[in-house]
């Protein structure tokens, strides 16, 4: 597989007028105020989740801390002190009700894993000593090659 791209040149500031106003759009229909996860549900075939959610009146529907952004209904939000458990109930409540309204099944876009997993500041620390190990056999790897290399006379 491969692509052919066309690029034009363009002046400079007419790209940034251009970059400013796609991210004052950005800024003015998603809630880049709020923490989140960015968009929660993959979009569905023939729509958009963030529509059906709204028109399933999900739109501000809260649980606990965890919320569904009253300015773009395919956000949830953390509110204020929202927990794991308030954002699984929350997207599971959201999933089930848009499908009993629309028969349609949302998919989460956000990855859940199951509580307790490994933290991410134990996944850098055991990521680090995998990489050293990694060196560490490459380093060998070329040491037994330059020994072997070594070894070899000419006949």
């Amino acid at each position: 597989m491969g692509a052919v791209f066309k690029l034009t040149p363009d002046d400079p500031e007419a790209i940034g007028a251009r970059m400013k106003e796609m991210n004052e759009k950005r800024t003015a229909s998603q809630p880049l105020d709020m923490p989140s996860a960015g968009s929660a549900f993959k979009r569905p075939v023939g729509g958009y989740a963030a529509a059906l959610i709204d028109q399933c009146g999900l739109k501000g529907y809260t649980v606990g801390g965890a919320q569904i952004s009253q300015k773009h209904a395919g956000f949830a939000v953390n509110a204020g002190g929202a927990t794991y458990d308030d954002v699984v109930e929350l997207l599971d409540h959201v999933r089930r009700e848009v499908y009993a309204q629309t028969q349609v099944t949302l998919e989460p876009e956000i990855r859940i894993y199951p509580k307790g997993m490994m933290l991410v500041d134990d996944w850098r620390e055991r990521k680090q000593t995998i990489i050293d190990g990694m060196l560490e056999q490459a380093k060998q790897n070329a040491a037994d090659s330059a020994a072997e290399s070594s070894d070899v006379r000419p006949s």
